[in-house]
């Protein structure tokens, strides 16, 4: 066999990796934009770990973002990720530097 045909061969073997590499790619399922999924109280109950009657205090209270239509309690579970994030406490370490900051801007103007 010669060069040529060495490197004809060659190149088809690479345009066909190609050609699989490419449709490999059109079909894989990239992960999309995570759709919002809507969930019952049930739900909401079972994501955070707290009883039915404490979601029903939540909504009673508005601590808690829900949507009722036609008379049944519906959550974004987006949204709830958001609040339960929205809602996190600080640790010490968070708090101090929050308080040496605000210290630091306070006392500049003071000094100003």
């Amino acid at each position: 066999m010669g060069f040529i045909e060495t490197l004809e061969e060659r190149l088809s073997k690479i345009e066909s990796s190609l050609a699989l590499l490419q449709d490999t790619f059109n079909n894989y399922p990239f992960k999309k934009e995570e759709e919002d999924e809507l969930m019952d109280i049930n739900g909401v109950a079972k994501l955070l770990h707290r009883s039915k009657d404490t979601i029903y205090i939540y909504t009673h209270k508005k601590l808690i973002p829900h949507s009722k239509v036609a008379g049944n309690l519906l959550f974004s579970k987006k949204e709830i990720l958001e609040w339960v994030k929205a809602n996190k406490v600080k640790t010490l370490l968070e708090t101090e530097i929050s308080a040496d900051e605000f210290l630091e801007k306070n006392y500049k103007k003071k000094i100003a």
